[in-house]
């Protein structure tokens, strides 16, 4: 009885230190594989950030058709006047001729448009406006009857943002 305990405890003894001799190399494979795992997670980390990067700078790019510059400014002029022709505005002026920064950290030149007509042809010269390639945003709204013919003096105040190449020109 005590020969076979023992031949089993040398039996034991023989497998955990068959064992314990694999568990530096085990511990390495499973460092290994930690290593490789985490590297490719942090590549694809990186891939899909570039790619975040490339999309959002594509949209950037998008978005700069319209920020006009002096070229830009001289077109949106003479869209303003074509809708003035068109009786759609009665006149437009740059409120200043520097560009301003405003709340957003982009370049801008304020401007006033004003409509005298019916609601119906103030609403198509919005509208107009709306369509034109500029980036454009409200900051006042004025409106008065006029008194004759049901006409509607309206004045809109705006911020028409441009490139920041005219902003530190001006």
């Amino acid at each position: 009885k005590d020969l076979i305990l023992a031949v089993v405890n040398i039996a034991f003894l023989a497998a955990l230190m068959i064992l314990l001799g694999k568990l530096p190399k085990r511990a390495g494979e499973l460092s290994q594989l930690r290593s490789t795992a985490t590297i490719a997670a942090a590549k694809s980390e990186v891939e899909i950030a570039e790619f975040e990067i490339e999309e959002s700078r594509q949209k950037a790019e998008g978005l700069k058709k319209y920020f006009p510059d002096q070229t830009g400014l001289a077109n949106f002029a003479g869209d303003m006047d074509a809708l003035r022709q068109e009786g759609l505005i009665s006149s437009f002026s740059f409120a200043s001729e520097d560009a301003v920064r405003d709340q957003t950290g982009y370049y801008g030149v304020p401007i006033v448009i004003r409509f005298l007509g019916t609601w119906d042809i103030i609403s198509q010269g919005l509208l107009r406006i709306g369509k034109l390639p500029y980036l454009i945003r409200a900051v006042s709204i004025d409106s008065a009857a006029t008194g004759e013919d049901n006409l509607i003096d309206f004045r809109f105040g705006a911020f028409l943002y441009v490139d920041e190449s005219l902003a530190k020109t001006r």
